[in-house]
């Protein structure tokens, strides 16, 4: 088990000197194993993965700790010394060093709680994005069912201009029209084209080329030609480490689901199952026509979402 006071004392030896700046950054055995971080891998790729942990870790803090720990370490400021960075901070947030060190502390350890939360295996790391947000809405109250997918990504490496994604769908079906793909945000759409029998892939051109650690948000908007093309479920399994996810689906008025049951971190053949198994959470579509669901930490490989059977 990782040492929290250990990880906390390797967060703050980062803050000294340039912090995050400085030519010859060392990143302690603590923090490298939190991360799975190869001891072995170039210097600008260990950087690169923590800094994009770093900043996605500090997301999650009060605004007065985010700032504090986003300017003394050196991710939000160039001063060459932490006291100056210190007083930066100070100046910003109208306190004295004093109290803004005490404040540091305090984000430290918030930092080092969401990393070890979020603590993600070496095989994933490699990965040029995380998930820190991902939000799957299902839209079936008009006669074209909708399926709106916004996702807060975080890279790992920058460089990069074009975000590779998938989904899946039934097999063709000989009468079954192609759907349609527009980009909402966050870019414009590269490439749409389906890959086997039940994925689609497209790309989406970036508006900016990604920099380390700074969350870009990329959303869609796929519409089917009809519900019969529709599988019954809005699923999503993680192939990228994901922190959380929120599933929303509109079964109009009438409802046109008959019954609807969550998933909440199983195997994707649960997704084959027309009933839903006794741990199952169910849902009563005549006291509301509109289900969510929330995830958070969500395992590789398994699904999460609301699955239902049509009327």
């Amino acid at each position: 088990m990782t040492d929290m006071s250990a990880l906390e004392r390797e967060l703050a030896a980062l803050h000294r000197g340039r912090g995050l700046r400085r030519p010859a950054l060392a990143i302690g055995p603590v923090l490298r194993e939190t991360l799975h971080l190869d001891p072995q891998s170039p210097a600008d790729v260990m950087r690169d993965n923590l800094v994009a942990a770093l900043r996605a870790s500090a997301q999650s803090l009060p605004g007065d700790l985010r700032t504090v720990f986003l300017i003394a370490s050196g991710l939000e400021a160039a001063d060459p010394l932490l006291g100056d960075r210190i007083e930066r901070a100070g100046a910003e947030l109208q306190r004295d060093g004093r109290t803004v060190r005490r404040r540091l502390a305090e984000a430290n350890r918030g930092v080092a709680t969401m990393l070890l939360r979020g603590s993600r295996s070496r095989g994933e790391t490699g990965n040029a994005w995380y998930i820190e947000e991902f939000e799957a809405e299902t839209d079936l109250r008009g006669p074209h069912p909708i399926l709106h997918a916004r996702k807060l990504a975080v890279p790992t490496q920058g460089g990069l201009t074009v975000a590779d994604e998938q989904f899946s769908m039934p097999p063709p079906h000989p009468d079954a029209p192609e759907p349609t793909i527009r980009v909402t945000q966050g870019g414009d759409l590269a490439y749409f084209a389906r890959e086997g029998e039940r994925v689609w892939r497209y790309g989406v051109r970036l508006d900016q080329t990604t920099e380390a650690g700074v969350a870009q948000a990329i959303g869609i908007e796929i519409t089917i030609d009809s519900r019969e093309w529709l599988l019954p479920y809005t699923v999503f399994s993680a192939y990228r480490p994901t922190r959380a996810l929120r599933t929303t689906v509109h079964f109009g008025e009438p409802p046109v689901g008959r019954r609807v049951w969550e998933l909440h971190g199983v195997y994707p053949l649960r997704l084959l199952d027309e009933e839903p198994a006794a741990t199952d959470l169910e849902f009563d579509l005549s006291e509301n026509t509109t289900i969510s669901r929330e995830f958070f930490g969500l395992q590789l490989g398994l699904a999460y979402g609301i699955r239902w059977l049509w009327r």
